[in-house]
């Protein structure tokens, strides 16, 4: 099994990121912080791709382009209320 860079091997139990309560979209990190509301999943996994770019889990900035070029390619719209 792979480990993130730092961290010691250990198992880890898969859940899902993103939550919807109330009509509004949630992003949990592996640190149990929340963040949100988002007016859409989309949005929220907009968000996800800036946390690991901001903390170095997405270091090629060709990547995170060509990632955020498809979602605004699919007709995503930031604040879009869906």
């Amino acid at each position: 099994m792979n480990c993130r860079k730092g961290e010691e091997l250990q198992t880890r139990f898969r859940t899902d990121r993103f939550h919807c309560i109330n009509g509004k979209w949630y992003l949990t990190l592996r640190e149990n912080e929340t963040i949100g509301p988002f007016e859409s999943k989309e949005e929220a996994q907009i968000e996800l791709l800036f946390v690991l770019r901001e903390n170095g889990f997405i270091t090629s900035t060709e990547c995170f382009e060509s990632i955020m070029e498809e979602a605004l390619d699919s007709g995503f719209q930031f604040g879009a209320v869906v």
